[in-house]
């Protein structure tokens, strides 16, 4: 497939230059290997790089995928930050890249590709947006209690007996052994904050179950819990926000809950 990769070198602090060029790529070529022979190949054009130095693997590189909204490197750092949010992890699993992971992460033509065909993210392939980032400072570490969250916010089922009795504790170590296996298959695929979460699902309108379950290694009890406290609830074969009485409580709760941990969280660290 034949993939156009625009450099814009806005790092650079004086002359803003683009340089566009083609490349024929295989579904498993890397695109941050192909990027780098592009950016490569613009400084021996006479682009102007910051630091006129040979790039390499251990370079810090934007990667954006050219949209109705996303023209150049400013307005990918507008809609995307540092750069492509999504990767695919283990069996199909979604993994969110966050802080500067973007500009370190390589994907394959393959992955942009079924990404975009899921509506993850918007636009095609065909043209690709690079960009040189400078002046980083530490990636920040993120901290954040996923089981107090999960207690307050997910749409759990009652058990008709009240605390302290047997059944009440077997049923809350249970459920809690769930929202710890959860929580750490999250934090390795970069899931650190519920509105990480809540920005993935609010990627597409609605939403099928099994899709939920494959993205975000959910059986179909979770999968279902964490739709509904998201404000989702099921219209024909999808889940989807209806703006019930139910879905708008849903959804306050989510915010005020996301807000209430992270500020938590925050104080923490």
């Amino acid at each position: 497939m034949r993939i156009t990769f625009l450099f814009d070198n806005i790092s650079n602090g004086s002359k803003r230059e683009f340089y566009e060029t083609a490349r024929e790529l295989q579904s498993s070529d890397s695109i941050r290997d192909t990027a780098i022979s592009v950016i490569n190949e613009a400084a021996e054009q006479g682009v102007t790089i910051y630091d006129d130095g040979v790039h390499d693997k251990a370079e810090a590189i934007s990667i954006y995928i050219s949209s109705l909204s996303i023209k150049d490197a400013s307005t990918g750092w507008e809609e995307s930050g540092f750069g492509i949010k999504y990767s695919l992890g283990e069996n199909g699993a979604i993994k969110i890249l966050n802080g500067y992971e973007p500009l370190r992460h390589d994907w394959t033509l393959s992955e942009l590709e079924e990404i975009i065909a899921a509506g993850y993210i918007k636009g095609d392939t065909s043209k690709l947006i690079i960009a040189r980032p400078i002046g980083l400072g530490a990636d920040p570490q993120d901290f954040f209690d996923w089981l107090g969250f999960f207690a307050n916010t997910l749409q759990l089922a009652s058990v008709a007996v009240s605390a302290p009795s047997i059944l009440y504790r077997i049923v809350s170590l249970s459920r809690n052994r769930h929202y710890r296996k959860i929580s750490r298959q999250w934090q390795k695929n970069g899931i650190h904050y519920p509105g990480s979460l809540r920005e993935f699902i609010d990627t597409k309108a609605e939403w099928s179950l099994g899709e939920v379950k494959k993205r975000l290694r959910l059986n179909e009890e979770y999968a279902i819990k964490l739709l509904s406290s998201l404000g989702l609830e099921p219209v024909n074969d999808t889940w989807r926000i209806t703006h019930s009485k139910q879905s708008i409580a849903n959804r306050k709760r989510w915010m005020r809950n996301e807000k209430k941990y992270k500020k938590r969280a925050g104080e923490e660290q």
